[in-house]
């Protein structure tokens, strides 16, 4: 007995490989030039599209705890008003992993774009021109330890809040 494959077995079998590739090929390191960054950069698009970004270093010892909400505001005369907040639940889910990955490494090691980086949001704020508008981030941190996870409501301390960067939007 002889089974002959049907189209739809093969395109299945196909995007099975696709996907083994391209999470191997992003996961591996890769060098400034060569092969490995040449594959990284035909399968990070897709791999981040899933949500897909972890790093080996995401898992032990040392995961991540930290929870973060963004939020930009726009100077409103006598008060600040709300203009965006991003995080999980406020980003649509093909932008989370790059947007807060961005915003995590903007908090942490690129401090200098993060003006730039609003800049760049002033078109998306509504009523933006010509305002002040500011990012801060709110954070929660989770307990390292397991038991104290498992009581999270009775552990977990209030977030912190801190002013990340403020500019000015240009005119549109």
């Amino acid at each position: 007995m002889t089974v002959t494959p049907r189209p739809w077995h093969v395109l299945i079998i196909a995007f099975c490989l696709w996907h083994m590739f391209a999470v191997a090929a992003y996961l591996l390191p890769a060098n400034k030039e060569g092969l490995m960054k040449t594959l990284n950069k035909f399968s990070a698009p897709y791999v981040l599209s899933l949500s897909q970004w972890q790093k080996w270093d995401i898992f032990s010892p040392n995961p991540l705890r930290r929870n973060s909400l963004y939020r930009v505001e726009r100077n409103a005369g006598d008060r600040w008003e709300t203009a965006m907040i991003m995080d999980f639940s406020h980003l649509p889910w093909r932008e989370r992993a790059k947007e807060l990955k961005v915003l995590g490494r903007l908090q942490e090691n690129w401090k200098g774009l993060l003006p730039s980086y609003l800049l760049s949001l002033c078109p998306k704020i509504p009523q933006a021109n010509g305002r002040q508008v500011r990012l801060l981030v709110q954070t929660t941190i989770l307990p390292s330890k397991l038991p104290e996870l498992q009581q999270t409501t009775k552990t977990i301390h209030a977030p912190t809040e801190k002013l990340l960067v403020s500019v000015r939007c240009p005119q549109f």
